[in-house]
């Protein structure tokens, strides 16, 4: 188990005034590393979860203004009978950086607003984020932890084939987002999910001893 835990993360006087009352942990890393695995491993153990994703998801189909932004950004060929199309959106954006950043631009805000009105309804306890793009939207801020969750690009790649990416949708999916490295660098602590699921459940749990 590759548990990475910074000294000084465990130096006294360095955990948050809040920390006995509520933690917001931030789980992110790349495509298809296992993030919403270790999500559910910390919803066993007694964590609130809020998924960035599904949250995007939502915000798509039910704000339409975001949905009139995207649309005249990236045209109405993004859509599919009167609704903006994830597909055809993500067909666009992940072969062209400047594309995500300008959907980034567009989403972020509405995602952070949403996952702070759903983090303030948890009073206290640990509240688990699910963020792929924890640092690209600038989120970090909001969080007491990160937790980086890594693997091998191979796996990365086999795994996202598997749900029904393609090769090369995946690798550049991969490309356009943060280094996997970069993340390791600022994380409070990483996972490797390409060991066995005892040993992977086994650091989260080590994780949740010290919140």
């Amino acid at each position: 188990m590759n548990l990475t835990i910074p000294e000084r993360y465990l130096a006294p006087g360095v955990i948050d005034k809040n920390m006995n009352k509520k933690t917001i942990i931030g789980i992110t890393g790349g495509l298809a590393t296992g993030k919403s695995t270790i999500a559910e491993i910390f919803v066993g153990l007694g964590a609130v979860k809020i998924d960035a994703d599904a949250i995007s998801h939502r915000i798509l189909e039910n704000d339409p203004g975001i949905a009139a932004e995207i649309v005249s950004a990236f045209g109405k060929e993004v859509m599919t009978c009167g609704s903006i199309d994830r597909r055809k959106l993500a067909s666009k954006v992940f072969f062209d950086k400047d594309g995500l950043k300008k959907l980034c631009r567009i989403m972020h805000p509405a995602i952070l607003h949403r996952i702070n009105e759903d983090a303030a309804q948890v009073p206290e306890g640990v509240v688990v984020i699910d963020a792929p793009l924890l640092f690209e939207a600038g989120m970090t801020a909001e969080v007491d932890r990160i937790v980086v969750v890594r693997c091998d690009r191979d796996s990365q790649i086999e795994r996202a084939m598997r749900r029904g990416i393609s090769k090369k949708e995946a690798e550049a999916i991969i490309g356009c987002q943060m280094d996997l490295d970069l993340k390791e660098r600022a994380a409070d602590y990483i996972i490797d999910t390409e060991k066995d699921h005892k040993t992977v459940k086994k650091g989260v749990e080590t994780i949740w001893k010290k919140m």
